[in-house]
């Protein structure tokens, strides 16, 4: 696999966390605590993106 496809996989289950963390978020305004977990989860699946996004910009640099 190259290494931009192993990009894609990464970003693909990046994106599947997000949506699953969405799913739970919409269901758990009765739960504060699980709600609040769900938003830091939410933060860290921001910060992943980020690293991607970073990699992909030095990926496409180094082209």
């Amino acid at each position: 696999m190259t290494p931009s496809q192993e990009l894609a996989v990464i970003n693909e289950k990046i994106v599947d966390l997000k949506n699953t963390a969405m799913f739970l978020q919409a269901r758990t305004d009765d739960f504060p605590a699980l709600h609040q977990n769900i938003k830091r989860i939410l933060a860290s699946v921001k910060m992943l993106e980020l690293n991607l996004t970073d990699v992909l910009a030095v990926d496409g640099d180094a082209s």
